[in-house]
Parts: C-alpha cells; structure tokens; sequence
C-alpha cells in the first residue's frame, strides 16, 4: 500500500474489533505495538504485553507515546510495513515527528457518543472505575483531535463503518482525495 491509514478514537468505539474485521477482508500489515498496559480478559487487541525493564531495553522505537499511564512503542521496521495501525493523538504526533518513508499518514477518527461507548466497555468487562478514568483522561487525549483528523466516520453500524473504511482506502490508494463520512 501506498500509505498508512490510522485509526483513532475514544475507548469503546470499536477500533480493535474494526481493526480485526479489516485484517481478516485484506491483506493489511498491522504493526507489533509493544506495551506496559496490563492485559485485558477475553480481548485479543494484538498488542505485545511487556514489562518496564523490557520495554526500556525495546530498541529502535519510532512510535512512542503514554496513554492512561501506560507506555506504547512501534519499532522502526514494524512501522516500515505497516499499512493499518490504532494510535491516539500522542501515538499520532509521534509518528508525524519520527517516520521518515514514503508512505503518506491518512488520519481516520472513528466516534460514537459518549452513551454507546460506555455501554461497550462495560459488555467488554471494564469496571466503572477504569472506565472513567478513560473518559476523563481522553477528555484531555482528544482535545482538538480534529487538527489531525483526514477522514471523520461515525461507528453506529459496524458493516457500514468497515465499508466507509475500505471506500477511504481504496479512494486514496487511487489518488483521489475527496470524501467526507458522517
């Protein structure tokens, strides 16, 4: 692919079962994130759970950002052939400082309101305690998110958000630029 297309959004909008769909319809490189977060029950997210001593010695880090005060990193070669990756705003100002490719970075932010996401978190088994304090925390995370945002796609059905996805994709492996989701 031509480019790296990004995926943000708050906790429970879905971009890890998102993420998983589009990997199973392409054939899409996801990175290798490294991170201290703890591991969550009964939710594969691909992510590599390490400890702080193993993440410290973790070299050639390109991608490295603190979200709910957990570190998350990306090696230089799994970012090299990456083509879809989740990131919040810290991860997203990371990479546009640090990678140096040929590759263009298209920012998609996924949303749904603030009711929905909380309704999935707790279905996939967070406490209200963690859970708000990602709300809180992403209060802060995502203020003026829309300076980095290409593309806005509202994840209220999951089969049209894919698709919404896939069109973004495709448009842009074309060259064409114009296209705008609620």
């Amino acid at each position: 692919m031509r480019n790296i297309y990004v995926l943000t959004g708050m906790s429970g909008v879905g971009k890890t079962s998102l993420i998983n769909k589009l990997l199973k319809k392409g054939s899409f490189y996801y990175p290798k994130i490294y991170t201290t977060r703890p591991t969550r029950d009964e939710i594969v997210d691909g992510k590599i759970h390490i400890g702080d001593y193993e993440y410290e010695k973790l070299q050639n880090k390109i991608v490295e950002f603190m979200y709910n005060y957990q570190k998350y990193a990306i090696t230089n070669g799994e970012i090299q052939k990456a083509d879809i990756v989740d990131l919040p705003p810290s991860g997203i100002k990371s990479l546009k400082k640090n990678y140096f490719s040929n590759k263009k970075i298209i920012i998609i932010y996924l949303w749904i309101d603030e009711f929905e996401r909380i309704k999935r978190m707790k279905k996939r088994g967070e406490n209200e305690e963690n859970i708000y304090s990602r709300l809180r925390y992403e209060k802060i995370e995502y203020q003026n998110i829309e300076e980095y945002v290409d593309y806005t796609i509202k994840n209220d059905e999951f089969e049209k958000c894919v698709n919404k996805i896939l069109s973004v994709m495709a448009l842009n492996e074309n060259g064409e630029k114009d296209l705008w989701f609620e």
